[in-house]
C-alpha cells in the first residue's frame, strides 16, 4: 500500500503549533484527515521537535475512547490525559463528544500550553459546523483528496485516465477494486452527511426526488447552477403559489448549504466580462465543483461529458492545492445573454478545459478565449486534440493536462 506524504499539509499544520487556537482538519469523508494527523503529522513533529513518547496523545472517540462521549466523561478523559504532560492532543471525530465545543473552549483557556488538533463530521455536525462552532478560537486546515501531482510523486505509473476515472481518495487509489470502493464511499457521504441531514431539516416542499434532481444537476451540468430556474421549474410542476415558492427557494438554498458543508462540493463564483450585469438578475448563480474527480466522473450522467467534467474538477483541485483562488468568467452580450464562458480566471490567466478539442467544440473553447480582448495569458488544458492544430489562435497556449496537473503554478 502506497504511503502519500502530503508534505504541504503537514507543514501547514506545523506552522500553527503554539498559536493558542484549536486546529481543525476539515474535509470530505475518507480524504485522509485522521491519517494526516495521527500518522504523518505525528511522525513529522516527533522527528523535528524530538518529542517524547507521551508528548503526543491521541483520542479516538469512535474507537478505543468511545465510552467517553458524555460531557462529564469527556472532561474526565482530558484531565487524565493532561496528567501525562502532553504537548499535543489529537482528537478524532470530536463531534461524538457531548458539548464538545464548550468542553474544548474551556480546555484551551485552562491549558493554553497544550495544542489541540481535531477532526470530525457526521449528519448532525458536519465539518463546517465544527469550524463555525469555534469561530475565532479555531484555525482551519482544509484537506482535499490527493491531487494527481501527489499521487504521481509516489505511484509513477498511475495514469491520468486512472485519476480522472477514480480520483484521489487514498483508499480508492490504493485498492484494486476501485469501482466498488468509490461507489461505497460516495454512498457513505451522500447517505450519512446529506440525506440524513436533510431528514432532520424536515423540508416542507423539497422532496427526495427534487434533491436527487439537484444533485444530478450539480454533477452533470456544464454551466452555473441557476437557483431561479430550478425553483421556477419546480413551482410550475407542483403548481405552487408565491408563498410556497418563497419557502421552496429557502429550502433549495439550505440543501445547497448542506451539500457544501459536507465538503462534497465547493461553490465557485463567476464574474462577468462585458456588460456589468448582476448575475442574479439573469438567473445565474454559482457553479459547484466536486471534491474529487473520480466521484465527479462516476456521478456525471451525461456520457460525453464525464471525462471533461472529471478533468475540470481535477484542474479546480490543482488550483486549490496551489492556493490559487479562481473564478469563472461569463461573457455577457448586449441583451444580457451569456455569449460565452471561461472555466477559470485567476491572476492574469484565462483557462479553458476540454478533454478533447474537436471541430464541434472548437468555437466554444478556443473562440471564447480569443473573444476576450485583454492582456491576460490564455490557455487550453486538454488531453487530446482531434482537429487541425493550425486552427488554434497564436494567442492561446495549448497545455497537455498531465503537464499542467503535475506542475507548480506559483
Amino acid at each position: 500500500m502506497s504511503k502519500f506524504k502530503r508534505n504541504t499539509k503537514v507543514k501547514e499544520l506545523y506552522k500553527k503549533l503554539h498559536n493558542g487556537k484549536i486546529k481543525i482538519v476539515a474535509g470530505v469523508r475518507r480524504c485522509g484527515k485522521t491519517y494526516l494527523l495521527d500518522t504523518l503529522f505525528y511522525e513529522y513533529v516527533s522527528e523535528k521537535d524530538k518529542l517524547g513518547k507521551n508528548s503526543f496523545t491521541k483520542i479516538y472517540l469512535t474507537g478505543k475512547h468511545k465510552k467517553y462521549k458524555s460531557e462529564e466523561l469527556f472532561r474526565s478523559l482530558l484531565k487524565t490525559v493532561v496528567d501525562s504532560n502532553p504537548e499535543i492532543i489529537f482528537i478524532d471525530e470530536v463531534q461524538e463528544a457531548e458539548n464538545y465545543h464548550k468542553v474544548l473552549k474551556d480546555f484551551i483557556y485552562d491549558y493554553p500550553n497544550i495544542d489541540l488538533y481535531v477532526t470530525g463530521s457526521n449528519s448532525n455536525t458536519l465539518s463546517a459546523d465544527i469550524v463555525e462552532s469555534f469561530k475565532e478560537l479555531a484555525d482551519i486546515v482544509y484537506l482535499y483528496p490527493l491531487t494527481f501531482k501527489e499521487i504521481r510523486a509516489v505511484k509513477k505509473t498511475y495514469s491520468l485516465l486512472d485519476y480522472l476515472k477514480y480520483g484521489g481518495l487514498p483508499t480508492v487509489v490504493n485498492t484494486k477494486s476501485k469501482d466498488t470502493e468509490i461507489d461505497y464511499i460516495y454512498k457513505q457521504i451522500y447517505q450519512l452527511d446529506i440525506v440524513d441531514r436533510t431528514i432532520k431539516e424536515n423540508f416542507l416542499y423539497l422532496s427526495k426526488e427534487d434533491m436527487d434532481s439537484i444533485m444530478s444537476n450539480l454533477f452533470s451540468g456544464s454551466t452555473p447552477f441557476s437557483t431561479v430556474r430550478v425553483v421556477d421549474e419546480m413551482c410550475k410542476h407542483y403548481g405552487f403559489d408565491k408563498s410556497q415558492k418563497a419557502q421552496l427557494r429557502r429550502e433549495v438554498k439550505d440543501y445547497l448549504d448542506i451539500v457544501t458543508k459536507s465538503f462534497l462540493f465547493s461553490p465557485f463564483d463567476n464574474e462577468s466580462y462585458g456588460r456589468k450585469t448582476p448575475l442574479e438578475m439573469i438567473g445565474l448563480n454559482k457553479k459547484y465543483y466536486c471534491c474529487d474527480s473520480g466521484i465527479a466522473y462516476e456521478q456525471c450522467k451525461v456520457p460525453n461529458h464525464k471525462l471533461t467534467s472529471a478533468l475540470e474538477t481535477a484542474v479546480f483541485l490543482h488550483l486549490k492545492q496551489n492556493k490559487i483562488d479562481s473564478t469563472g468568467l461569463l461573457i455577457i452580450g448586449e441583451k444580457n445573454n451569456v455569449e460565452g464562458e471561461i472555466d477559470f480566471n485567476y491572476s492574469g490567466n484565462h483557462v479553458q478545459v476540454a478533454y478533447s478539442l474537436t471541430g464541434d467544440n472548437f468555437d466554444r473553447e478556443i473562440g471564447n478565449l480569443v473573444a476576450i480582448n485583454d492582456d491576460c495569458k490564455k490557455s487550453l488544458i486538454y488531453v487530446e486534440i482531434l482537429t487541425d492544430t493550425s486552427r488554434i489562435d497564436k494567442s492561446v497556449n495549448a497545455v497537455q493536462a498531465e503537464v499542467f496537473l503535475t506542475s507548480l503554478l506559483k
